[in-house]
Protein backbone atom coordinates (compact mmCIF):
# COMPACT_ATOMS: atom_id res chain seq x y z
CA UNK A 1 0.00 0.00 0.00
CA UNK A 2 2.78 2.47 0.81
CA UNK A 3 4.53 1.92 -2.50
CA UNK A 4 1.31 2.34 -4.45
CA UNK A 5 0.62 5.57 -2.59
CA UNK A 6 4.13 6.97 -2.96
CA UNK A 7 4.20 6.27 -6.70
CA UNK A 8 0.85 7.98 -7.28
CA UNK A 9 0.56 11.51 -8.70
CA UNK A 10 -0.95 12.70 -5.40
CA UNK A 11 2.23 11.75 -3.52
CA UNK A 12 4.66 13.62 -5.72
CA UNK A 13 4.74 16.45 -3.25
CA UNK A 14 7.12 14.13 -1.35
CA UNK A 15 10.67 14.48 -2.63
CA UNK A 16 12.11 11.34 -1.06
CA UNK A 17 10.77 8.32 0.83
CA UNK A 18 12.79 5.77 2.81
CA UNK A 19 10.82 2.60 3.52
CA UNK A 20 12.06 0.11 6.09
CA UNK A 21 10.93 -3.53 6.27
CA UNK A 22 8.04 -3.30 3.81
CA UNK A 23 7.67 -7.06 3.32
CA UNK A 24 4.57 -9.12 2.55
CA UNK A 25 4.28 -8.00 -1.08
CA UNK A 26 2.56 -10.59 -3.29
CA UNK A 27 3.24 -8.94 -6.65
CA UNK A 28 6.58 -7.68 -7.94
CA UNK A 29 6.77 -3.92 -7.59
CA UNK A 30 7.48 -2.11 -10.84
CA UNK A 31 9.25 1.21 -10.23
CA UNK A 32 7.70 4.25 -11.83
CA UNK A 33 10.47 6.50 -13.22
CA UNK A 34 8.17 9.50 -12.93
CA UNK A 35 7.54 8.96 -9.19
CA UNK A 36 9.38 10.63 -6.33
CA UNK A 37 12.68 9.09 -5.19
CA UNK A 38 12.12 5.93 -3.14
CA UNK A 39 14.54 3.70 -1.23
CA UNK A 40 13.47 0.35 0.19
CA UNK A 41 15.64 -1.02 3.00
CA UNK A 42 15.31 -4.70 3.86
CA UNK A 43 17.17 -6.96 6.24
CA UNK A 44 17.64 -10.68 5.71
CA UNK A 45 14.83 -11.03 8.26
CA UNK A 46 12.36 -9.57 5.75
CA UNK A 47 13.19 -12.15 3.12
CA UNK A 48 13.13 -15.08 5.53
CA UNK A 49 9.89 -13.92 7.13
CA UNK A 50 8.32 -13.53 3.70
CA UNK A 51 9.44 -17.07 2.85
CA UNK A 52 7.86 -18.36 6.08
CA UNK A 53 4.51 -17.11 4.83
CA UNK A 54 4.98 -18.19 1.22
CA UNK A 55 5.24 -14.60 -0.03
CA UNK A 56 7.38 -13.39 -2.94
CA UNK A 57 10.77 -12.65 -1.41
CA UNK A 58 11.93 -10.79 -4.53
CA UNK A 59 8.89 -8.53 -4.74
CA UNK A 60 10.66 -5.32 -3.80
CA UNK A 61 13.84 -5.76 -5.79
CA UNK A 62 14.41 -3.27 -8.54
CA UNK A 63 16.28 -0.21 -9.67
CA UNK A 64 15.38 2.81 -11.75
CA UNK A 65 16.15 6.50 -11.96
CA UNK A 66 13.88 7.01 -8.92
CA UNK A 67 14.04 3.66 -7.08
CA UNK A 68 16.63 1.66 -5.13
CA UNK A 69 16.32 -1.49 -3.03
CA UNK A 70 18.86 -2.74 -0.49
CA UNK A 71 19.17 -6.02 1.44
CA UNK A 72 21.51 -6.50 4.42
CA UNK A 73 22.95 -9.99 4.94
CA UNK A 74 22.44 -11.60 8.34
CA UNK A 75 20.53 -8.64 9.75
CA UNK A 76 17.56 -9.18 12.12
CA UNK A 77 14.41 -7.12 12.38
CA UNK A 78 15.46 -5.70 15.76
CA UNK A 79 19.18 -5.11 16.36
CA UNK A 80 20.83 -5.43 19.76
CA UNK A 81 21.65 -1.78 20.41
CA UNK A 82 21.27 0.28 23.62
CA UNK A 83 18.03 2.13 22.90
CA UNK A 84 16.36 -1.08 21.70
CA UNK A 85 17.38 -2.82 24.93
CA UNK A 86 15.91 0.03 26.95
CA UNK A 87 12.60 0.12 25.09
CA UNK A 88 12.16 -3.66 25.08
CA UNK A 89 12.87 -3.88 28.79
CA UNK A 90 10.58 -1.01 29.76
CA UNK A 91 7.71 -1.79 27.38
CA UNK A 92 7.76 -5.60 27.27
CA UNK A 93 9.96 -6.79 30.11
CA UNK A 94 12.31 -8.56 27.71
CA UNK A 95 15.84 -7.89 26.54
CA UNK A 96 17.59 -8.07 23.20
CA UNK A 97 21.00 -8.22 24.87
CA UNK A 98 23.19 -10.94 23.38
CA UNK A 99 20.80 -11.79 20.52
CA UNK A 100 23.15 -10.64 17.74
CA UNK A 101 25.85 -7.97 17.52
CA UNK A 102 25.10 -7.34 13.84
CA UNK A 103 23.80 -3.76 13.75
CA UNK A 104 22.26 -2.59 10.48
CA UNK A 105 21.48 0.97 11.67
CA UNK A 106 24.77 2.51 10.36
CA UNK A 107 23.93 1.17 6.89
CA UNK A 108 20.42 2.64 7.05
CA UNK A 109 21.87 5.98 8.14
CA UNK A 110 24.35 6.07 5.25
CA UNK A 111 21.66 5.21 2.72
CA UNK A 112 19.22 7.76 4.12
CA UNK A 113 21.81 10.50 3.72
CA UNK A 114 22.60 9.21 0.22
CA UNK A 115 18.89 9.56 -0.52
CA UNK A 116 18.98 13.14 0.67
CA UNK A 117 21.91 13.94 -1.66
CA UNK A 118 20.12 12.12 -4.48
CA UNK A 119 17.05 14.27 -4.08
CA UNK A 120 18.71 17.55 -3.16
CA UNK A 121 21.57 17.60 -5.66
CA UNK A 122 20.96 14.73 -8.09
CA UNK A 123 23.92 12.68 -6.82
CA UNK A 124 23.21 9.06 -7.65
CA UNK A 125 22.95 6.80 -4.58
CA UNK A 126 24.72 3.41 -4.32
CA UNK A 127 23.36 0.73 -6.62
CA UNK A 128 20.67 -1.62 -5.37
CA UNK A 129 22.13 -4.61 -3.52
CA UNK A 130 20.49 -8.03 -3.18
CA UNK A 131 21.28 -11.23 -1.36
CA UNK A 132 22.49 -14.01 -3.66
CA UNK A 133 19.86 -16.52 -4.78
CA UNK A 134 19.98 -20.19 -3.85
CA UNK A 135 18.93 -22.75 -6.47
CA UNK A 136 15.16 -23.11 -6.76
CA UNK A 137 13.83 -25.78 -4.44
CA UNK A 138 16.88 -25.82 -2.16
CA UNK A 139 16.11 -26.05 1.55
CA UNK A 140 17.90 -23.42 3.60
CA UNK A 141 20.18 -25.21 6.10
CA UNK A 142 19.67 -22.43 8.65
CA UNK A 143 15.87 -22.19 8.65
CA UNK A 144 14.77 -25.56 7.30
CA UNK A 145 12.52 -24.05 4.63
CA UNK A 146 13.09 -22.74 1.12
CA UNK A 147 14.11 -19.11 1.59
CA UNK A 148 15.88 -18.59 -1.74
CA UNK A 149 18.96 -17.28 0.11
CA UNK A 150 22.36 -18.69 -0.89
CA UNK A 151 24.89 -19.26 1.92
CA UNK A 152 28.64 -19.28 2.36
CA UNK A 153 30.79 -21.76 4.29
CA UNK A 154 29.85 -20.08 7.58
CA UNK A 155 26.14 -20.37 6.69
CA UNK A 156 25.88 -16.61 6.34
CA UNK A 157 23.84 -15.15 3.50
CA UNK A 158 25.82 -14.45 0.35
CA UNK A 159 25.56 -11.17 -1.52
CA UNK A 160 23.79 -8.03 -0.39
CA UNK A 161 25.37 -5.52 1.97
CA UNK A 162 27.79 -7.42 4.19
CA UNK A 163 28.94 -5.91 7.47
CA UNK A 164 32.60 -6.57 8.32
CA UNK A 165 32.27 -9.32 10.94
CA UNK A 166 29.93 -11.27 8.68
CA UNK A 167 32.10 -10.84 5.59
CA UNK A 168 35.29 -12.02 7.30
CA UNK A 169 33.64 -14.92 9.13
CA UNK A 170 33.84 -13.73 12.74
CA UNK A 171 30.49 -15.42 13.36
CA UNK A 172 27.39 -16.98 11.87
CA UNK A 173 24.56 -14.45 11.91
CA UNK A 174 20.99 -15.73 12.01
CA UNK A 175 18.48 -13.05 11.06
CA UNK A 176 15.36 -14.67 12.47
CA UNK A 177 15.20 -16.55 15.77
CA UNK A 178 11.65 -18.02 15.81
CA UNK A 179 11.62 -18.26 19.59
CA UNK A 180 12.33 -14.57 20.16
CA UNK A 181 10.03 -11.62 20.85
CA UNK A 182 6.80 -13.45 21.68
CA UNK A 183 7.32 -16.04 18.96
CA UNK A 184 7.45 -13.55 16.09
CA UNK A 185 11.19 -14.02 15.60
CA UNK A 186 11.93 -10.31 15.72
CA UNK A 187 15.37 -10.79 17.26
CA UNK A 188 18.25 -12.56 15.58
CA UNK A 189 20.86 -14.94 16.96
CA UNK A 190 24.50 -15.68 16.32
CA UNK A 191 27.29 -18.18 16.85
CA UNK A 192 30.76 -16.83 17.61
CA UNK A 193 33.20 -18.56 15.23
CA UNK A 194 36.41 -16.76 16.18
CA UNK A 195 37.85 -19.91 17.76
CA UNK A 196 36.55 -22.32 15.12
CA UNK A 197 39.06 -23.49 12.48
CA UNK A 198 38.49 -22.84 8.81
CA UNK A 199 37.34 -25.75 6.62
CA UNK A 200 40.97 -26.56 5.77
CA UNK A 201 41.82 -26.81 9.48
CA UNK A 202 43.79 -23.58 9.67
CA UNK A 203 43.27 -20.89 12.30
CA UNK A 204 40.48 -18.46 11.43
CA UNK A 205 42.40 -15.40 12.60
CA UNK A 206 46.14 -15.92 12.89
CA UNK A 207 46.44 -13.03 15.33
CA UNK A 208 44.63 -9.89 16.43
CA UNK A 209 46.27 -7.79 13.74
CA UNK A 210 44.98 -10.13 11.04
CA UNK A 211 41.44 -9.79 12.35
CA UNK A 212 41.60 -5.99 12.57
CA UNK A 213 43.19 -5.74 9.11
CA UNK A 214 40.44 -7.87 7.51
CA UNK A 215 37.74 -5.97 9.39
CA UNK A 216 39.20 -2.63 8.33
CA UNK A 217 39.40 -3.67 4.67
CA UNK A 218 35.69 -4.57 4.57
CA UNK A 219 34.63 -1.46 6.48
CA UNK A 220 36.55 0.73 4.07
CA UNK A 221 35.05 -1.11 1.11
CA UNK A 222 31.57 -0.32 2.45
CA UNK A 223 32.53 3.35 2.77
CA UNK A 224 33.85 3.38 -0.79
CA UNK A 225 30.64 1.80 -2.09
CA UNK A 226 28.48 4.27 -0.16
CA UNK A 227 26.92 1.81 2.30
CA UNK A 228 28.72 3.16 5.38
CA UNK A 229 29.73 6.61 6.57
CA UNK A 230 33.44 7.27 7.30
CA UNK A 231 32.74 8.15 10.92
CA UNK A 232 30.77 4.97 11.50
CA UNK A 233 33.52 2.93 9.87
CA UNK A 234 36.11 4.54 12.14
CA UNK A 235 34.02 3.74 15.21
CA UNK A 236 33.52 0.13 14.15
CA UNK A 237 37.22 -0.34 13.38
CA UNK A 238 38.10 1.10 16.80
CA UNK A 239 35.74 -1.37 18.46
CA UNK A 240 37.33 -4.23 16.51
CA UNK A 241 40.76 -3.03 17.62
CA UNK A 242 39.65 -3.10 21.26
CA UNK A 243 38.23 -6.61 20.96
CA UNK A 244 39.97 -9.80 22.10
CA UNK A 245 39.60 -11.55 18.75
CA UNK A 246 42.87 -13.17 17.69
CA UNK A 247 44.72 -12.32 20.86
CA UNK A 248 46.83 -14.95 22.67
CA UNK A 249 44.89 -17.27 25.02
CA UNK A 250 41.53 -16.05 23.71
CA UNK A 251 40.92 -19.51 22.26
CA UNK A 252 41.89 -22.63 24.18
Amino acid sequence: PMLALLASPEARVLDFSFLFVPSWEEETYLPDPSANNIMVFLTEWDLVDSARWGINTHALRGSSSTYRSYEVAGAPHVPDIPWVREICLEAYGITSEGTTPLDWSPVARALFLAGHRWTQWGIQPPPSAYLADAPEGQIDPVYGIETGVARDGNLNALGGIRLPDLEIGRGQYIALDPESFFGYGLFGAWEDLQCEPLPDGSTRFRNHGTYVSQFTHQAQSLVKDGYLLPGEAHRMISEAARSEVGKPKTCH
